[in-house]
């Protein structure tokens, strides 16, 4: 399968949909790619990282969600992720801190939308 990652500029959100495995082979690219999104937009910007398209995310891949979300943060800068499968769903409830660092969104419309919390 191939990994790719599609950039969608919205109003206030960049929408990142992954498509493929994220895994210790594959996580380099898809780490720069995240980043990318994540700095190109300006406090308080929406990076909006859309996980629904992946057919495998390991451990490995939430640790840069989760050190990438708190790098945002420091800059103002909300990271929102979208999770629509149960296994990923689980890995983000699993791995995640308390409180979560990446609250998992149903819906990228959701996810966008500055006013809205997951």
């Amino acid at each position: 399968m191939s990994e790719t990652a599609v950039l969608e500029r919205r109003a206030e959100a960049h929408v990142l949909t992954l498509h493929g495995e994220i895994d210790l082979q594959t996580v380099d690219g898809y780490a720069d790619e995240i980043r990318s999104a994540a700095i190109a937009l300006p406090p308080p910007g929406l990076p909006v990282i859309d996980l629904s398209e992946l057919t495998f995310l390991a451990v490995v891949g939430i640790r840069v969600l989760s050190d990438l979300a708190v790098a945002s943060h420091d800059r103002d800068v909300r990271l929102r992720v979208v999770a629509t499968q149960p296994v990923t769903l689980s890995l983000l409830r699993l791995c995640d801190g308390t409180p979560p660092v990446l609250p998992p969104y149903a819906r990228v419309a959701d996810a966008c939308d500055p006013g809205r919390t997951a």
